[in-house]
């Protein structure tokens, strides 16, 4: 859809952007969807047919209203029932679509409305039950919403972007906590909830002292990259099912469900792909930006999974996963369900890699157990 895209964005002003809430529509879908608004220009921008770099050089200066709903009137759960909460003014505290009567009589735009038509930012940043959402509302230039010839409009990656980070010995000093407390170690700790302190360390991203020396390399530097086949849909796998085949990876966040048979082939008649370890398997879409490090044997992957392999064996891979998951996690470009993740996302996501190998061994055995113990815990539950 590039040329669509350019033709759009020549011909039309983008305007502003409304990521409305996961349950907006239903229980038919949880999928996030997003409203793109634009305005025809009375001339198109005089560029070339195909080129980006004019495009993006033409629009820096304009600007576009991002704005995120998270309450739209209904409940956020499946049921959808109206919610029809005010605060002591009369306005609505879970309904920013709809207008407003305050205790005069007089009527008010709504809290979308009043932010994207007359630049008032929202008044509140937390939801009915005072649990924070998260800035809503910004005025974001095109020169901040573009990279090269990627232009990312989804809201949530500027207004609630969560980029965390630990401090090496911090990552390491809290990590070994969790282990001693494990293993009840004289002395250990207690800890309440191991299991959500466990997710909150294996979803930040490891920094280094500034007297380390790191060298900067984007991701395609350091693997060589396959997507998953094509054609290799669930009807397929069902077809070619085995239970002592190999696995299916894909889009999903969990231990593969499925086996085939080596011999499976897509619906285009064309064998499937056999991978094998040491590699990364990357959903791109679904659970976009889960990662799992495949340290042997054979697996294969339908057309939401791509497989990194490294070009070095001096790359320890959970290292790898530790410090871009959490962040291609906030490159995908939707939040919810559908999630996708682009290949340029991908291969030019920058890494520090530190130097010597022993600090990236140290930040990778340290999440490899502690990965094995979520695990267990997440199958517990």
């Amino acid at each position: 859809s590039k040329n669509v895209r350019f033709h759009l964005l020549q011909h039309c002003r983008v305007s502003d952007v409304i990521s409305l809430p996961k349950h907006a529509f239903a229980p038919y879908t949880q999928q996030r969807t997003g409203i793109v608004i634009f305005n025809k220009r009375k001339t198109p921008l005089s560029v070339a047919d195909g080129d980006w770099g004019g495009l993006l050089r033409s629009l820096k200066n304009e600007k576009v209203g991002l704005y995120i709903v998270d309450n739209d009137g209904f409940a956020n759960s499946d049921k959808r029932y109206p919610t029809e909460l005010k605060d002591n003014r009369g306005r609505w505290k879970h309904n920013e679509l709809a207008d407003w009567s305050d205790n005069k009589g007089l009527t008010n735009c709504s809290i979308l409305v009043e932010a994207l038509i007359n630049q008032k930012p929202p008044p509140f940043s937390t939801n009915e039950f005072g649990e924070l959402t998260g800035q809503k509302f910004a005025r974001v230039g095109f020169n901040v919403l573009s990279a090269k010839s990627d232009i990312k409009l989804l809201p949530d990656i500027y207004l609630r972007r969560n980029d965390v980070k630990s401090g090496f010995d911090e990552f390491i000093t809290e990590s070994q906590k969790i282990l001693d407390f494990l293993t009840r170690k004289s002395g250990a700790t207690p800890i309440l909830n191991v299991k959500t302190r466990i997710k909150e360390l294996l979803g930040t991203s490891v920094q280094y002292p500034d007297v380390v020396h790191t060298i900067k390399a984007p991701l395609k530097d350091l693997f060589k990259m396959q997507k998953g086949d094509q054609g290799f849909t669930e009807e397929i796998i069902y077809k070619f099912y085995d239970s002592e085949g190999i696995p299916v990876y894909g889009g999903g966040a969990e231990p593969p469900r499925f086996r085939v048979k080596k011999e499976t082939k897509t619906k285009k008649n064309t064998p499937i792909t056999i991978h094998s370890g040491p590699a990364i398997l990357l959903s791109m879409d679904g659970s976009s930006g889960c990662m799992r490090v495949i340290p042997t044997g054979e697996f294969c992957s339908n057309h939401h999974g791509c497989v990194l392999y490294p070009f070095h064996t001096s790359i320890n891979l959970n290292w790898i996963v530790q410090q871009c998951e959490g962040r291609l996690k906030q490159e995908a470009s939707n939040q919810g369900g559908s999630a996708t993740l682009t290949g340029t996302m991908l291969e030019e996501l920058m890494v520090d890699v530190p130097i010597p190998a022993k600090l990236r061994d140290t930040v990778g055995q340290m999440r490899e157990r502690l990965a094995a113990i979520y695990s267990e815990l997440y199958e517990e539950s």
